[in-house]
């Protein structure tokens, strides 16, 4: 429960920083900043509402799909980033902030479960 309040907040930080401080001024920064706000929206869906009990556990299935549209939303926020960027018509507040938000992104939906794989895989060994 500490988690999901813990990621709630993280995103709440983000998505008020996004609405009331920092406003992306090219069609690239605009892109991404929609969708950043899919993605936010998709991250309070799956840990506010998406129970967590029974057999498999729904919010284990909506992990999975959330999982997939990510892979498909995170890269094309990179590349509104960077047109943004490549430009230099969008401001470094909104460049940074944003990069940052998609950073952990990928860190919490990629590199953590591919550390976790690593790490917790069983070596079969002969007695």
């Amino acid at each position: 429960m500490l988690v999901k309040i813990l990621i709630a907040f993280v995103i709440a930080i983000f998505a008020a920083a996004f609405r009331f401080g920092v406003k992306p001024t090219s069609s690239g920064g605009k892109l991404t900043l929609k969708l950043i706000l899919l993605n936010a929206g998709g991250w309070i869906l799956l840990f506010l509402l998406v129970p967590d009990t029974g057999h498999p556990p729904p919010a284990l299935i909506a992990l999975a799909l959330f999982w997939l549209v990510n892979c498909v939303l995170i890269p094309a926020g990179v590349a509104g980033l960077w047109n943004g960027y490549k430009s230099k018509e969008e401001n470094t507040r909104f460049l940074s902030l944003a990069g940052v938000y998609l950073g952990l992104n990928v860190v919490v939906l990629f590199l953590i479960p591919l550390f976790w794989l690593i790490v917790n895989r069983t070596i079969p060994t002969e007695s």
